[in-house]
């Protein structure tokens, strides 16, 4: 560590408060998961602060909007790490903004935690500072090529965002195709933050494939399954987690019947760990609103942040946080398995399907 990073852990060590920085998508195409990720974040912070805070100093979250646009994403991390003197970043929401963060982050030995995306490339190498809660995109595409094929699809396409999250879950539909002899069989795509789907819809209605997995939030994904049903084509759809379940579901209507989406964390108001029972209660304490994944996941990587915190005791600094994280080998947050080390950033691989039947969310089958 350089001498301004050390005089800046040692200012950061003085503050009566612990500092969090979040930026992510609070407007725009996809804002509906930035705002989900604060909620459940901000549901646990208050909570803790309620009780006293962590070894006496409350959490304040910092909040900044970079609308799903990496430059955005970029310029305001440097905001909060270098003027609001952060201990940690928390809850950024996409792998292209998050791309952009990553050699700021390692200049100021600043860590990130709780990232909404599945990227592998977020995973190995592992980076020092990045601890990630959720499954990888390999893992929830293994989960959904395997059960498209378990249901008889032979042609399997990919329509996918262009950038790093779509790429990521283009490979890894193609890994997983590949470990059973098969291939892609045809690829469209569309730019981030438009649903500008008319190539990949030709694409599509030109190949006949007879399943497609997609990789976009919800706004797109919607838009381009409504235009493939009114062609007469009825592929079996598959998306993953970042998708933004609960939005897609009220666009898509009758349109989502049969879809497939892997999922990172159990069905939120279904689940009878105690770590669900406690974050339903504390949303609805704190909000009055019903728990969807991405505020599950949210809490989850709260709760993740605290037992940190704790760990890293009253004066805590961003390589203390670091080392915090990596000693958590076997953990537990209310029955969830955790498993975090300095040769392991990916706290948790678990992966549950679930699918659109009748208008609802179940389990699938």
């Amino acid at each position: 560590m350089d001498v301004a990073s050390s005089v800046l852990a040692q200012s950061i060590d003085s503050k009566a408060d612990i500092r969090i920085g979040m930026v992510n998508a609070q407007t725009g195409p996809v804002a509906e998961l930035g705002q989900a990720m604060l909620t459940g974040a901000q549901a646990v912070f208050n909570e803790i602060n309620a009780k006293g805070g962590v070894h006496g100093r409350k959490i304040v979250l910092q909040v900044a909007d970079d609308a799903y646009e990496p430059e955005q994403t970029l310029e305001k991390t440097q905001q909060m790490v270098q003027d609001e003197q952060v201990l940690a970043l928390f809850g950024y929401t996409g792998t292209p903004t998050v791309n952009a963060v990553l050699p700021l982050i390692d200049e100021h030995d600043v860590p990130l935690i709780g990232v909404i995306s599945g990227s592998y490339g977020l995973r190995q190498p592992i980076l020092r500072r990045v601890f990630n809660l959720r499954a990888s995109y390999q893992d929830e595409t293994e989960a959904i090529v395997a059960r498209l094929l378990e249901k008889g699809a032979k042609k399997v396409a990919v329509v996918y965002q262009n950038d790093g999250f779509g790429l990521a879950v283009l490979s890894g539909v193609d890994s997983a195709l590949l470990k059973r002899g098969a291939v892609v069989h045809a690829a469209g795509s569309f730019q981030r933050n438009t649903v500008a789907i008319r190539m990949a819809l030709s694409t599509m209605v030109e190949q006949q494939p007879d399943a497609i997995v997609l990789a976009g939030h919800y706004t797109p994904v919607a838009a381009f399954i409504k235009q493939v049903r009114a062609t007469g084509l009825r592929p079996q759809f598959a998306t993953v987690s970042v998708v933004g379940t609960e939005r897609l579901m009220e666009q898509l209507g009758v349109d989502g019947q049969g879809m497939l989406i892997s999922q990172v964390v159990p069905l939120p108001n279904e689940s009878e760990l105690p770590i669900a029972r406690d974050c339903r209660a504390a949303l609805q304490r704190q909000s009055g609103k019903q728990m969807t994944f991405i505020t599950f996941e949210a809490c989850i990587s709260a709760r993740l942040l605290v037992r940190a915190l704790e760990k890293a005791g009253p004066k805590p600094t961003r390589k203390a946080l670091v080392a915090s994280l990596e000693s958590m080998r076997s953990a537990d947050l209310g029955g969830l398995p955790i498993q975090l080390s300095e040769d392991n950033h990916q706290a948790s691989d678990l992966v549950f399907l679930t699918e659109i039947l009748d208008g609802k969310l179940v389990s699938a089958r």
